[in-house]
C-alpha cells in the first residue's frame, strides 16, 4: 500500500548534528533507560530471561565501545538468539531492539574512532540477524516439508489397505509423528442406529497405543 514499515523508520536515528561533548555520564545513567526500552521489544518472553540475556549483551557492548574484548557483543547477541529459541518472530524483534540501542547510544558518541566502531557493530548484528532469520525460515520450510511427506505416506498406507487392524496400526505409528498427540477412531455398530453402540478400532494418549480387552471396546 505504499506504508513504510514500522521496523524500517524506527532504524532511523533522526541525529540534526553529532554532539559536542562526550555524555559519558548518560551511557552510564541511561543504562537501565536504554534496557527497560528495549524489553519492550520481547512481550512474549520472561521479563527475567530477557532482561538476563539483555544485560549480557549491553554488557558486551559497552566493553567493545571501550575497546576491549573485541567481538563479545557479538557472541553475546548471537548466544541470546539461540536461547530464545527458533521462531521468525522471536529473532525478528532483535532488529527493533537493536534500533533502540542505537538511537539511544549514537547521540552520546563523538569521537570518530569510537562512532565507527559501533557503527560497524550494529552493521555486523543486522546482517547476523538476518542470517539468523533466513536460517530459521530454512529450518520451518524443511519440517513443513518433512511434515508433508509423512502425511502423504500415511495417506497412501491409509487408502491401500482395507483391513481394520492394518489401518490402526499405521495410523498408531503415523500420526504422533504428525504431532497428534492421543487419537480415538471408532465406528458405528449399525449406521442406521448410530445410537445403538460404537466399537472401538484405534485407541492411543499421549503417543502410547491403548489396548482394549475385547469386553470394552464397545460403547
Amino acid at each position: 500500500c505504499g506504508c513504510s514499515q514500522h521496523e524500517v523508520e524506527q532504524a532511523r536515528a533522526g541525529l540534526s548534528a553529532r554532539a559536542t561533548a562526550v555524555p559519558k555520564m548518560a551511557l552510564v545513567v541511561g543504562r537501565d533507560n536504554i534496557r527497560s526500552a528495549m524489553l519492550k521489544s520481547f512481550p512474549d518472553f520472561s521479563v527475567n530471561i530477557i532482561s538476563d540475556e539483555l544485560d549480557k549483551v549491553l554488557n558486551a557492548f559497552y566493553s567493545e565501545l571501550k575497546g576491549e574484548t573485541p567481538g563479545t557483543f557479538l557472541l553475546a547477541l548471537d548466544h541470546a538468539i539461540r536461547k530464545m529459541g527458533l521462531t521468525s518472530s522471536d529473532v525478528s524483534a532483535w532488529q527493533e531492539a537493536i534500533s533502540i540501542m542505537r538511537c539511544a547510544i549514537l547521540p552520546c558518541i563523538i569521537d570518530d574512532q569510537s562512532l565507527f566502531r559501533v557503527e560497524d557493530l550494529w552493521h555486523q548484528v543486522r546482517v547476523m540477524i538476518g542470517e539468523r532469520m533466513q536460517r530459521v525460515q530454512g529450518h520451518l520450510r524443511m519440517q513443513a516439508e518433512q511434515r508433508t511427506a509423512l502425511l502423504n505416506g500415511i495417506s497412501q498406507a491409509l487408502v491401500s489397505t482395507s483391513d481394520e487392524k492394518e489401518l490402526a496400526t499405521f495410523l498408531a505409528e503415523g500420526l504422533p509423528k504428525l504431532g497428534i498427540r492421543s487419537c480415538y477412531v471408532s465406528r458405528y455398530e449399525n449406521p442406521v442406529v448410530p445410537l445403538g453402540g460404537c466399537q472401538n478400532i484405534l485407541a492411543y494418549k499421549d503417543g502410547q497405543r491403548i489396548e482394549l480387552e475385547e469386553d470394552r471396546k464397545c460403547f
